[in-house]
């Protein structure tokens, strides 16, 4: 309909509609963040059982992925993206890497692009090459247009 509404609490009259749209972008990532959670991590199966038994499952499952997260994707994005300018996609690498725990100890130590377990990132994990930007590239382009405007 050629239209957009968006309510917000920003009152800075600064930022304006193609900030707050790019902005709002985030949200899309933040619903694709749980649907990767949701599939690969199986939180839809969520037994019956005590309390303490629920806490320790959701603690368990919830630092498997901030590990993964944080000692596996983020250095395996740098690599990537230093070594053949394409950007590792965090769904694609958490049902990868969920559907393959025997490679975690191997990518934790990969170095060089010629590692085999390298390799099948690169062919199962990273953003097709298209014209328009991704959401990693947009979400820069944001940041830095919002920070330039704070700073001014």
């Amino acid at each position: 309909m050629s239209w957009s509404s968006f309510l917000t609490t920003l009152d800075d009259p600064t930022i304006g509609f193609q900030h707050i749209l790019g902005l709002y972008g985030w949200r899309w990532r933040i619903e694709n963040i749980f649907k990767t959670w949701k599939g690969n991590f199986n939180f839809a199966k969520v037994h019956r059982g005590s309390e303490a038994q629920l806490r320790v499952l959701l603690t368990a499952r919830f630092s498997m992925i901030v590990v993964l997260y944080q000692e596996l994707h983020l250095p395996l994005t740098r690599l990537v993206q230093a070594t053949t300018d394409r950007v590792l996609s965090l769904m694609k690498f958490m049902r990868y890497i969920t559907r393959n725990l025997t490679r975690i100890p191997e990518l934790m130590q990969c170095s060089s692009p010629q590692n085999a377990s390298f390799r099948a990132l690169l062919l199962y994990c990273v953003y097709d090459k298209r014209k328009r930007p991704n959401f990693m590239t947009q979400t820069e382009r944001v940041l830095a247009e919002i920070d330039e405007l704070m700073r001014a």
